[in-house]
């Protein structure tokens, strides 16, 4: 299985950024995606102990949605 680190890479190598979204007046959380510069956000809240494993979800589906395909978000080539 991939690390976390394997998964937010391939993802920022391809325009994706995944991120918390403080909630003012409460102890919740928002998730934000960018996806090549278009930022979308998750309508769900949730609690602290629990936003960082939906991200680790979001960053995995985008890994197996994109693996094996150099730069398929963006196009190009993966290298640095």
């Amino acid at each position: 299985m991939e690390t976390l680190e394997t998964l937010m890479t391939l993802c920022w190598d391809n325009g994706v950024k995944i991120y918390v979204i403080p909630l003012k007046g409460n102890r919740k959380f928002s998730i934000g995606i960018e996806i090549n510069g278009k930022e979308n956000k998750d309508p769900k809240k949730y609690e602290k102990d629990k936003v960082q494993s939906k991200i680790q979800e979001y960053y995995r589906y985008y890994f197996n949605k994109h693996k094996g395909k150099e730069n398929s978000i963006k196009g190009g080539s993966t290298q640095r």
